[in-house]
Parts: structure tokens; C-alpha cells; sequence
């Protein structure tokens, strides 16, 4: 058993990683730890719930926080071979299986997977699952994206037809300091959200938006319009929020679903994309 550090207990140990490059050894990575007795601070979820201006009492986005915890300590373990600075954040599924209670201990499982290559970029998974009174009552799977030089061209795959009946449109005016304002209430205080140097430096024009912040206020709008809570959220990360910036959110029906969309209202090139269920 372990015990589930904070985000910014994991900044040192993240940015040391740089000396581990991107590598993986025959056989892949395979790993698991164990947290226990994690407690929700009640005074953080209301911090967190201001900031979205959300009246759900346990808004599902919120235990990715948790999730996230877990992950990246994983990413740090001596046993997980590639640099964490330079990980991409491709897509995610948060999904409440059970009832559950803030209020209580949780345990988290965390399970870390690369499938070996011998070339080209690799594609860590992790799954965490949330178990509360002995029951899973909701799971995390996040896919990231390590990339590495490939001596052979990759095969360009065409995007898949993202288009549904919009049946709701809205513009977010993004200012530039919510990178540091959701790092607060989040915890997630990587340096490409709130420095703007780091972030050049790490290959972006400027600082960039948490991604999860985006999640986050789409979800609590589609609850808002739909008035009931969401108990899966699927989605894809296909570009970075570039701070500050308008972005348009679109909200349509298909497949028994809330279908989302994101995109940079100036570009108009297309930021996240999924469903909720």
C-alpha cells in the first residue's frame, strides 16, 4: 500500500525523468501500486465547484484529479522508462460504475502499460480504478502518446466524421491567467500551464490550457441543459488551448449519447471531441 502524493510533490521527480529519455525494453512496461485510504478534502471540492460554478455536489470530472494523482506516480517509478516532460495526453473514459460518497475512504488501483516497439512513438496506458467499501465505483483509463523517432514514414489515418446535429452552440472567452487560476483548484501545477518560457521551451507558442478544465466546464454545461448528471465521459484531445482564447462548444444527440465538441473559435481547428452518458 502507498500513499497517493500530491501533484506538486511529483513536479521534482517529473521534470528528473528527463534523464530516462523514451525507451522501452523488450516485454513493454507493466506496473502496479496500490493507494490507500484517500480521502477527498471537502474544502478543495468547493473550491474546485466555484471555479466551474458547478451545483453538483460530486461532479464526476472531479475524481480525475484523484486519478491523475495516481497516474503520474506511476509515470515516476524508476520502472517506467520513458521522460515524463513530452507525454501527450490523447484521450480519456472517467466512468462511474456505483454510488458513491466524497465523503468516504477510497482505495486506488493504478495499472501502467507499453506495449514494446522497436521504433517509432510509444502509446502508454493507464487505467486507475476507484474502489470504495470494498466495490468499484468508478474507473479512469487515459491513453498518452511518447513519441520517438521512426526510421519508416508513419501511415496517415484520416479523421473520423465528427460531425452530429448541433443542437446547442456557445463561445468561452478564455482569459489568459486560468492556467495558474484551474492549477490552484486542480493541483495540477505543470509548468506548461502556467509559464509561458516552460512552455516554449517544451515545443508550445505559448502557456496552455488544462485540458481537464475543458472537460470539466463542458460537462457542467451539458448537466446544466440536460438536468441530470453524467455517469461516463469519453474523449479525445486532438489540439491545446493556446491561453489566452475563444473557444466554441457544440452539444448534439446521437447513439443515446450528448455528443461534444470543441474548437478554436479563430483557427477553427477542432480541440476535444466525444460523448457523455
Amino acid at each position: 500500500m502507498h500513499q497517493l502524493p500530491k501533484l506538486s510533490q511529483l513536479i521534482i521527480p517529473s521534470a528528473l525523468s528527463l534523464l530516462k529519455g523514451v525507451k522501452v525494453q523488450p516485454g513493454g512496461i507493466s506496473l502496479q501500486r496500490v493507494f490507500d485510504g484517500v480521502m477527498i478534502d471537502a474544502a478543495d471540492v468547493a473550491q474546485y465547484r466555484a471555479f466551474l460554478e458547478w451545483n453538483n455536489p460530486q461532479p464526476l470530472c472531479y475524481l480525475y484529479l484523484l486519478a491523475q494523482r495516481a497516474q503520474v506516480a506511476l509515470m515516476a517509478d524508476s520502472e517506467f522508462t520513458i521522460a515524463i516532460p513530452g507525454m501527450v495526453h490523447m484521450a480519456n473514459k472517467l466512468e462511474q460504475l456505483a454510488p458513491l460518497n466524497f465523503g468516504q475512504p477510497f482505495t486506488l488501483v493504478s495499472y501502467a502499460t507499453v506495449p514494446y516497439k522497436k521504433e517509432g512513438s510509444l502509446l502508454p496506458s493507464f487505467v486507475v480504478d476507484i474502489i470504495q467499501n470494498g466495490a468499484k465505483v468508478a474507473s479512469c483509463e487515459s491513453q498518452y502518446m511518447a513519441k520517438r523517432k521512426s526510421k519508416t514514414k508513419s501511415q496517415r489515418h484520416e479523421a473520423p466524421n465528427l460531425e452530429f446535429a448541433v443542437a446547442h452552440t456557445e463561445l468561452w472567452t478564455i482569459p489568459a491567467n486560468y492556467g495558474r487560476r484551474y492549477a490552484r483548484v486542480s493541483g495540477d501545477i505543470n509548468p506548461i500551464h502556467t509559464y509561458k518560457l516552460f512552455a516554449k521551451a517544451m515545443g508550445f507558442k505559448t502557456s496552455i490550457l488544462h485540458g481537464w478544465y475543458s472537460v470539466g466546464r463542458l460537462v457542467k454545461r451539458a448537466e446544466e441543459l440536460n438536468g441530470r448528471p453524467y455517469q461516463s465521459i469519453e474523449v479525445a484531445f486532438k489540439s491545446p488551448v493556446y491561453l489566452p482564447s475563444t473557444q466554441r462548444l457544440s452539444l448534439g444527440q446521437g447513439q443515446g449519447a450528448t455528443l461534444f465538441m470543441l474548437h478554436d473559435e479563430k483557427t477553427h481547428q477542432l480541440v476535444l471531441s466525444g460523448s457523455l452518458r
